[in-house]
C-alpha cells in the first residue's frame, strides 16, 4: 500500500466517500470536468467550481464563480479564504477535509507569537496587514548595543 501524501483532501461525502485528492504547491481546480485536481461527483458541482492555492504554510480556498458556493459551517465563503488542517469545506454537496500538517505548525507558531520566515517575507513585501519593519529594527538595534558592549568591556 503507498504512503498518503502529506498535503490532500479527502472526500467525507459523495459518491467518492474515503477517496484522497494529493495537492501540491500551487494553484489546484476543484470541479466535476476531466483533467481538474480535484475531481468531484456531483451533479451540484460546477465544471470549474472552486480553487485550492497550495503553500508549505496552509491554504486558501476560492469560490470560481460556482452556482452552488463553497461552505464552511453553514457559512458561505466568499474571496479567497484561509483553511486550517482539519478544516471540512462543502463543494457542491460534496464535503471535503483538509489535511495540511504544515497550516496545524503554522497555527500552533501564530498562537505562540512565532513569525515564520514566509510571514515575514509577506510583511516586509507588503502582502498584509501586519508591518515587521518596528520589531526588525528594533531586534537589529538591540543587536548592535550588544555587540557595542561586548567590544568595550575588552
Amino acid at each position: 500500500m503507498g504512503r498518503e501524501p502529506e498535503i490532500f483532501v479527502r472526500e467525507e461525502s459523495g459518491a467518492g466517500r474515503g477517496r484522497t485528492h494529493a495537492l501540491r504547491p500551487g494553484r489546484a481546480l476543484v470541479g466535476r470536468e476531466a483533467g481538474v485536481a480535484v475531481m468531484l461527483a456531483g451533479d451540484d458541482v460546477s465544471r470549474v467550481h472552486a480553487a485550492l492555492d497550495v503553500t508549505p504554510e496552509g491554504l486558501t480556498v476560492t469560490d470560481l464563480g460556482s452556482k452552488n458556493g463553497v461552505y464552511r459551517d453553514g457559512t458561505a465563503l466568499v474571496g479567497a479564504t484561509p483553511l486550517a488542517h482539519g478544516d471540512v469545506i462543502v463543494v457542491g454537496g460534496i464535503s471535503l477535509r483538509v489535511h495540511h500538517p504544515g497550516a496545524q505548525v503554522d497555527a500552533a507558531l501564530r498562537r505562540g507569537g512565532e513569525v515564520t520566515v514566509t510571514r515575514v517575507r509577506q510583511a516586509l513585501a507588503g502582502e498584509s496587514g501586519e508591518s515587521l519593519l518596528l520589531p526588525a529594527a528594533a531586534t537589529l538595534g538591540f543587536a548592535a548595543l550588544v555587540v557595542a558592549l561586548l567590544l568595550w568591556q575588552q
